[in-house]
């Protein structure tokens, strides 16, 4: 992979590496938080082998890319300038760019897509419907009444909380083929969450992973689990449309 970047509209450097297309068809991958560049690099290598092209990003304030971690606008800035590159690129054939996001990732491809025609198909694994909610369900069940302390803090810090709406992103009349993955022992997201994201938009496709909670698919989800992600790809940007 090569070391790619580019810099957002207030300066700041933004990191990621790049794999070119054998097949034409290119795969962005966007991290969870805590996260990195490298958080989904067994998905992309085994999509690799497939001739996936591959976009790893360190969204702002992650890894290697300047910015604060707030999930703002500035991330959504950052993924359509990934997308422009992907673009530009002589091997990649214009209408099979994909994405792959887990976790906080799959709120800023949501709502990247909804306006960007340059994505045609994205997956989201452990995806949530908003982040208030989510929160609330993750610091409840594992810190009981804390949860407004955190979201004060959070709101303090600039985070968009009325911005961060995954379910709002998807709920909307533009074709778009979907992938949603998530475990069914996940302590951070709820399972109903998901299966909402799912109903949202026309034609989506769920599956679930026994056993599962919110973390490492790619060792625990089993080769099910790769199955449905080269499925997905091959069936909606794996083939050129003549």
């Amino acid at each position: 992979m090569t070391d790619v970047g580019w810099r957002l509209e207030d300066g700041s450097a933004q990191k990621a590496w790049y794999l070119p297309s054998v097949n034409g068809a290119v795969i962005l991958y966007l991290h969870g938080s805590p996260g990195n560049r490298f958080s989904l690099f067994d998905e992309a290598s085994y999509l690799a082998k497939l001739g996936y092209g591959a976009l790893l990003l360190d969204l702002p304030g992650h890894g290697d890319s300047e910015g604060a971690p707030n999930w703002d606008d500035h991330f959504q800035e950052s993924v359509a300038k990934a997308l422009d590159y992907v673009a530009a690129q002589p091997e990649t054939d214009l209408g099979r760019i994909g994405a792959f996001a887990y976790s906080m990732g799959t709120l800023t491809i949501s709502k990247v897509a909804e306006r960007d025609r340059r994505v045609a198909a994205i997956a989201l694994l452990a995806p949530f419907t908003n982040f208030k909610d989510q929160m609330k369900y993750e610091f409840r069940s594992r810190f009981g009444d804390r949860f407004w302390y955190a979201y004060t803090g959070a709101l303090l810090a600039g985070v968009p909380f009325e911005k961060m709406q995954t379910l709002k992103a998807l709920s909307n009349d533009k074709p778009l083929p979907l992938l949603i993955i998530a475990g069914d022992e996940d302590s951070a997201i709820p399972l109903e969450m998901p299966y909402r994201l799912h109903k949202a938009k026309a034609g989506a496709r769920i599956w679930i992973a026994k056993g599962v909670g919110h973390l490492q698919f790619s060792t625990l989800a089993g080769d099910g689990y790769f199955r449905e992600l080269s499925n997905f790809f091959e069936t909606t940007i794996g083939e050129k449309q003549i």
